[in-house]
């Protein structure tokens, strides 16, 4: 009688990043990381370190929105000025759906 043995070989992977920053390309040659070789990220961007400290780069912030005088973040969704459309946040753009209202004559585009 033959006996078998079984192997279970378990192999990690990581995916490759495009990029670590969710907005554009890191900075080149700054490592903001930690150590003695550490750098500061300059004015408009931030330090991200991945968790399991592959990279440490610096990231551009995400750029605020200006939507009737009130200022939102990306990420935030708010009504528009006609009451029943959404608007978002998008790295300094806003966008908003364009439905046709209640109580509106016509639809500006």
């Amino acid at each position: 009688m033959m006996k078998y043995i079984s192997f279970i070989v378990l192999t990690t992977c990581c995916l490759a990043l495009d990029t670590p920053c969710e907005f554009g390309s890191p900075l080149p040659s700054v490592f903001c990381g930690r150590g003695p070789n550490r750098q500061d990220c300059p004015s408009g961007y931030f330090c991200h370190i991945d968790p399991l400290d592959r990279f440490a780069v610096c990231c551009a912030q995400a750029l605020p929105c200006l939507y009737n005088g009130t200022t939102y973040h990306t990420g935030d969704s708010f009504k528009s000025d006609d009451g029943c459309n959404t608007c978002g946040c998008n790295n300094g753009m806003v966008f908003c759906t364009l439905m046709w209202c209640s109580g509106q004559t016509d639809l500006i585009v």
